[in-house]
């Protein structure tokens, strides 16, 4: 009797015992779960985060060119500002008063670049979902 006793004992801790592994167990797996769907989530964050940061270097790179371009077209200009003053200062004569033509050398600046643009220069031709790269040109350093 006492021998039916303890065996029924151990049977009761086995099934217990058994019980608490299963729970154990189908914790295990939901934690293996949650784990891959963290690192798929991080790799595809990462790629996202690597697209972005590509796209956003790409922007600035543009952002420098368009600079450089207006840079060198404000060299340009002052050139040209320089130019036309020492021709007028060396022939004695002034600019014809009238109303398409300013008087004051800052007023004549605005003037050349108020005048039309060749129609490569144009901005906003063709397709606003198309960017085409500017020309490549030897950066001229401040």
């Amino acid at each position: 009797m006492q021998l039916h006793r303890r065996l029924f004992k151990k049977e009761a801790r086995r099934s217990e015992s058994r019980k608490k592994l299963l729970s154990i167990c189908r914790e295990l797996n939901s934690v293996c779960q949650i784990r891959n769907l963290s690192k798929k989530r991080a790799g595809d964050l990462s790629e996202e985060l690597e697209t972005t940061a590509a796209c956003h270097r790409k922007e600035a790179r543009l952002c420098e060119e368009r600079a450089q371009e207006s840079w060198v077209a404000a060299l340009r200009m002052e050139r040209v500002l320089s130019e036309e003053t020492r021709e007028n200062a060396a022939s004695g004569s002034c600019w014809p008063r009238s109303s398409s033509t300013p008087s004051s050398p800052r007023g004549a600046f605005m003037f050349l670049l108020l005048q039309p643009q060749p129609p490569e220069a144009r901005r906003g031709q063709g397709s606003p979902w198309v960017t085409r790269p500017p020309p490549a040109r030897a950066r001229i350093q401040p």
